[in-house]
């Protein structure tokens, strides 16, 4: 089934339909402050907005349908926020941007690339995306890493190719730390390869669902109980001159595009019960819409 784009009437109603229903207006907001009751429901339109834009994922033809759902951090979750805070997320299989163990974006990845890339110029200013390129378990930490780094710096370069702003773009080196189900299988390992998206208004919103979410020591073969793993978050930034046609008068010069090291995220330790994620998650596109198993009960 295809899904045509949402106008954002129609995507607030597809929300309150997945359970999510816009924050109170002024009525219950009594006693709020004016200009903040004003900038909730601005933040709650332009998320609206933002989803709708992103369901277009899900009617490009010739691609697998991503998985799409609206996480809500919780207040305490996330110590500068009062109320629930939406994510969007997305994941896409590996093979809609990858071949293989390749690290260049293919060909037929342009469509999703150019949609991202019109996504983000259309969304609100200081929208932030934070990039995962997970692996499966073959091969070693260092070099599934590594893997994970150049594909990010990789599909950033396309993004900023297309305009993107580079300072919204931020990548978490998750490489096989976070798999989605057993390694034990091709098919398992097939989802495990994955490239995830995280967009909202706040790098630091983003960066708490990585952290936030449980590991099964099952899924992994790493790791006493009491080990927290910790990813290296990366941003990409220009260094050194190069040119896209060398030796050609007057040809338009570009830097180097490089990831640069912003800090380090810690992440949940393996467990033997890891219980389900502590965030809210609501699917916008259910299973029988998307390329992806629901993971309510991983």
């Amino acid at each position: 089934m295809y899904l045509r784009p949402l106008r954002p009437a129609a995507a607030a109603a597809l929300l309150a339909l997945a359970g999510w229903a816009a924050p109170p207006t002024e009525p219950a907001l009594r006693g709020t402050p004016p200009a903040l009751a004003v900038s909730t429901q601005s933040s709650d339109l332009a998320f609206a907005r933002r989803l709708d834009r992103f369901l277009r994922f899900a009617s490009l033809p010739g691609q697998a349908r991503p998985m799409l759902e609206h996480l809500d951090l919780q207040p305490g979750q996330l110590d500068s926020i009062t109320r629930p805070y939406a994510v969007v997320h997305v994941v896409f299989s590996e093979r809609a941007f990858f071949v293989g163990a390749g690290d260049l974006p293919r060909p037929e990845s342009s469509a999703l690339l150019d949609l991202l890339a019109e996504n983000m110029k259309q969304d609100v200013p200081n929208v932030r995306l934070t990039l995962l390129s997970h692996t499966d378990a073959s091969g070693s930490t260092t070099y599934n890493d590594e893997l994970s780094l150049r594909r990010a710096r990789n599909v950033f370069q396309a993004l900023i190719d297309r305009g993107v702003n580079r300072g919204e773009l931020t990548a978490v080196v998750i490489g096989g730390r976070q798999p989605f189900t057993a390694n034990g299988t091709p098919s398992g390992k097939m989802l495990n390869r994955r490239l995830e998206i995280l967009i909202s208004g706040n790098l630091d919103a983003n960066l708490a669902v990585i952290r936030l979410r449980p590991i099964n020591r099952r899924l992994i073969a790493t790791a006493p109980a009491a080990t927290r793993s910790v990813a290296q978050i990366m941003a990409p930034e220009f260094a050194g001159t190069g040119h896209n046609n060398p030796g050609v008068p007057g040809a338009a010069q570009r830097d180097d595009l490089v990831m640069r090291r912003t800090g380090g995220i810690d992440l949940q330790p393996a467990s033997d019960r890891p219980g389900s994620s502590p965030i809210p998650r609501k699917p916008i596109l259910r299973e029988d819409d998307s390329s992806w198993p629901d993971p309510a009960g991983d």
